[in-house]
C-alpha cells in the first residue's frame, strides 16, 4: 500500500511540475512574446457562404499598404454584415423602397470593386460614382448599392446579383471584373470554371461528409490519426479514416504560412475558363431586363498597351483596328499554346492570365456590341485606358497591381457617374452605342465598343433634327458623342454653317481621345451626301475626321467607314483610310480649315465626328493639356 501511495505521489509531483512549467512559460509570453502578425496585406479575410461560396469577413478594415510607397496608412472601411463594402443591409425577400426621383445603380467586381485600399466606405468606386451622380445634377437622387466582393469571380458576381439585386429595383448595373477570373482557375489552380478556395471547401465535402458513417463537420488531425491506427477506436465510434489527399501550391512563396490548397490544372484550360467568363457576363445581362448596363474591365498598374498592344490607337470600326484585335488574338492563342501542358501555379501561370485577362476584356467588347444590336441597354469599357500611359505615371492611382488609391478610385467613379447622366439626361427612352458613349435611336445597330476615355457632360441642346433637307448643319443639333472636351459658344467668331455659333472645344487633362460627334437622321437610303467639317486653331495643332453610318447587325461595323487626320496650321492632309470619297481640305478666310468629302449611307443616318490629336505622330489618345480648336459646325447636303 505504501508503494503504491509512493507512486502516486511522485506522479502528483510531475504533474505539478508539468503544470508550474507550462504557466511559466505562458506568462512569459503573455508578458514578453509578440504574436506573429497576420501579413495578410491588401487581402481580405473571407468566411464561407451559401450559394455565392465565400464572402468578406464582417467588420471594420483598418489599414492598407501602397507597395508602390511602402507605406500602410489607416482606413475606416466598414462592411454591412454580410462583408459586402456598403451600408444598406441585404435581406433576401426584402424591397428596398425608392424615392420618387430615386434611381438604383448596383456595382459589382472583385477585391478592387469592393474598394481594397479605399481610406473609407465613400472613397471607393461606388462611393465615387454616388457622390459624381449627384453633385453633378439635382433633379434625380442616385443611390449606389456596392455588391462586389474580394475574390468573386464573374459567376459569384451574377448569383449575388440574382441573390440580393431584385430587392433593390435597379435601374443600371455596373460591373467591372476580368481580373479575378484571369487569375483564380490558374494562378491559384482553382480550374476552371472554380471560385476561389474551391480544393479547402472540396476538402471539407469530401472528406468530412462523404467519406464518413457518421458525417461530423470536423475532425483533427490527432484523431484522424488514431482512427488510421486503432481498431478498437472505429469500432467503438463507427468512424473512418479519412486519406489525406489535399494538394498544396509548392510555388507559392506563401504557402509555409496560408498553405494554399489547389487542384492540379493545366494552363491550356484557361480556354476553358475565358469562356466560362464570357457565359457569366452574357447571364448577367439577362437579370435585369428593365435595367440598363455597363461592363468593363478592370484596370491594373501595367500600361495598356503591353497587353493590347496599339488596339486602343486606331478609331472604332476601322481596319486598322480589326487587323490589329486579329493579330493580338492570334499571337496570344500562340502564346497559350506554347505552355499549355505546364501546370498551373504561381510561377507557370502568367500565359493562362495574359490570355484570359487581354481576350476577356476583347471578347466582352465584341459581346457587347452583338447584345446592344439585339437592343440590350448596354455599354463597355476598358477601364484601364482611363489612366497613363506609363506605368511610373499609372503608380499613384494603384497600391499594387490590381488595387487602386483614392485617386484612382474617384477617376473611375466619376467616369461611369458621366457615362449614366449622359445616358439618363440625352435621349432617357433610346438604347446605346457602346462606341460614342451616348445613346442612339432603337433603329441603329450598337457601333463597336470604344477605348474608355472621360466625358464632359453633353451640351443642353435641342433633340436631334432631320438633316433630309439641303443645306443643313448642326443647329439645333444634340452632340450625339462628347468625350474628353468643355464646350464653350465662341460668341466673337461668325457663323461659317448657317445658323450655328461655333465652339470651342478643349482638351480636359484626362488620360483619353477627345472629340465631339454629330448625327444626321432621315437621309435617303443608299443616298450619298456631301459633308463639310469647319475648324479654326492655334499654330501645331492637329485635328481627325471620322464619317459612318450605322454598324451592320450581322458584323457590328460600319458598313461605310473613313477617318483623315490633318495638319490644321498647315491644312494638310496627314493621313486616311476607308470610305470617304472626294476628300479634301482647305484653308479659308478668317483661318478656317473647311474639311469636305462624300459619304454613302445604307440606312439613312450619317455620324461625323472631329477629335484632337496630340503632336505631329497624330495620337489619338493623350493627356490633354488645354489643347483647343473651335468647331464651326458640319454641314450636309445630298449629291444628285
Amino acid at each position: 500500500m505504501k508503494k503504491f501511495a509512493n507512486a502516486i505521489k511522485l506522479v502528483a509531483v510531475n504533474l505539478i511540475v508539468l503544470i508550474v512549467l507550462l504557466g511559466g512559460i505562458e506568462f512569459y509570453f503573455r508578458h514578453w512574446g509578440h504574436e506573429k502578425p497576420d501579413g495578410l496585406l491588401n487581402g481580405l479575410w473571407q468566411s464561407f457562404q451559401p450559394y455565392v461560396m465565400v464572402t468578406t469577413a464582417p467588420g471594420v478594415y483598418r489599414r492598407f499598404f501602397d507597395t508602390f510607397t511602402n507605406e500602410t496608412y489607416p482606413s475606416t472601411v466598414r462592411t454591412n454584415s454580410l462583408g459586402y463594402n456598403d451600408r444598406h443591409e441585404f435581406v433576401v425577400g426584402h424591397s428596398y423602397k425608392k424615392a420618387a426621383n430615386e434611381k438604383v445603380v448596383l456595382f459589382t467586381g472583385g477585391s478592387a470593386a469592393w474598394g481594397v485600399g479605399a481610406t473609407a466606405t465613400d472613397r471607393t468606386v461606388a462611393g465615387r460614382m454616388e457622390y459624381y451622380l449627384n453633385s453633378l445634377q439635382s433633379g434625380e437622387r442616385y443611390t449606389v448599392i456596392n455588391l462586389a466582393m474580394g475574390s468573386w469571380i464573374a459567376f459569384q458576381q451574377f448569383i449575388g446579383l440574382q441573390m440580393w439585386g431584385p430587392q433593390f429595383d435597379p435601374d443600371w448595373i455596373v460591373s467591372m471584373d476580368g481580373f479575378n477570373d484571369a487569375g483564380v482557375g490558374c494562378n491559384f489552380s482553382q480550374g476552371p470554371g472554380n471560385p476561389m478556395y474551391f480544393a479547402t471547401m472540396r476538402s471539407y465535402i469530401d472528406g468530412y461528409l462523404m467519406s464518413t458513417q457518421r458525417p461530423v463537420f470536423y475532425r483533427g488531425w490527432l484523431e484522424n490519426e488514431l482512427i488510421k491506427h486503432s481498431k478498437a477506436y472505429r469500432i467503438i465510434t463507427g468512424k473512418q479514416y479519412v486519406p489525406d489527399d489535399r494538394i498544396f501550391d509548392q510555388s507559392s512563396t506563401e504557402h509555409e504560412v496560408y498553405r494554399r490548397q489547389i487542384i492540379p490544372t493545366k494552363v491550356g484550360e484557361a480556354r476553358q475558363m475565358l469562356a466560362f467568363y464570357l457565359a457569366s457576363e452574357r447571364g448577367m445581362l439577362k437579370l435585369f431586363p428593365q435595367a440598363r448596363y455597363i461592363l468593363s474591365s478592370q484596370p491594373v498598374v501595367n500600361p495598356i498597351a503591353g497587353d493590347f498592344d496599339d488596339i486602343y490607337d486606331y478609331p472604332v470600326g476601322s481596319p486598322e483596328r480589326k487587323a490589329a484585335i486579329e493579330k493580338r488574338t492570334a499571337a496570344l492563342e500562340g502564346y497559350l499554346t506554347q505552355y499549355e501542358n505546364d501546370m498551373c501555379g504561381q510561377d507557370t501561370a502568367h500565359p493562362a492570365n495574359t490570355y484570359i485577362l487581354d481576350n476577356g476584356a476583347l471578347q466582352l467588347e465584341q459581346l457587347v456590341d452583338e447584345e446592344a444590336a439585339r437592343g440590350t441597354a448596354v455599354e463597355y469599357y476598358n477601364i484601364g485606358t482611363l489612366f497613363p500611359v506609363s506605368r511610373p505615371d499609372r503608380m499613384p492611382y494603384f497600391i499594387d497591381a490590381p488595387h487602386l488609391t483614392d485617386k484612382g478610385m474617384d477617376v473611375i467613379g466619376k467616369f461611369y457617374a458621366e457615362r449614366i447622366l449622359a445616358a439618363d439626361h440625352e435621349r432617357p427612352a433610346a438604347a446605346f452605342t457602346a462606341a460614342s458613349a451616348a445613346p442612339a435611336a432603337p433603329a441603329a445597330p450598337a457601333a463597336p465598343a470604344a477605348r474608355a476615355a472621360s466625358a464632359a457632360p453633353a451640351a443642353p441642346i435641342a433633340p436631334a433634327a432631320s438633316a433630309s433637307a439641303a443645306p443643313a448643319s448642326t443647329e439645333g443639333r444634340e452632340w450625339d458623342y462628347l468625350v474628353g472636351l468643355t464646350v464653350k459658344e465662341e460668341t466673337a467668331e461668325e457663323p461659317v454653317v448657317a445658323g450655328f455659333q461655333p465652339r470651342r472645344l478643349t482638351a480636359t487633362p484626362t488620360a483619353s481621345r477627345h472629340g465631339l460627334g454629330v448625327r444626321f437622321d432621315n437621309l435617303k437610303p443608299g443616298g450619298t451626301y456631301h459633308l463639310s467639317v469647319w475648324l479654326k486653331s492655334a499654330s501645331n495643332t492637329w485635328a481627325m475626321v471620322e464619317g459612318r453610318d450605322s454598324n451592320d447587325p450581322q458584323t457590328g461595323v460600319p458598313v461605310h467607314y473613313g477617318v483623315a487626320s490633318f495638319d490644321l496650321q498647315k491644312a494638310l492632309t496627314t493621313k486616311s483610310s476607308g470610305d470617304l470619297a472626294k476628300l479634301s481640305v482647305a484653308a479659308a478666310k478668317d483661318g478656317w480649315v473647311k474639311v469636305t468629302f462624300d459619304l454613302v449611307t445604307k440606312d439613312g443616318r450619317i455620324y461625323v465626328t472631329a477629335n484632337l490629336l496630340e503632336g505631329s505622330d497624330g495620337l489619338m489618345f493623350f493627356q490633354g493639356a488645354g489643347q483647343n480648336v473651335v468647331f464651326g459646325g458640319v454641314g450636309i447636303e445630298e449629291r444628285e
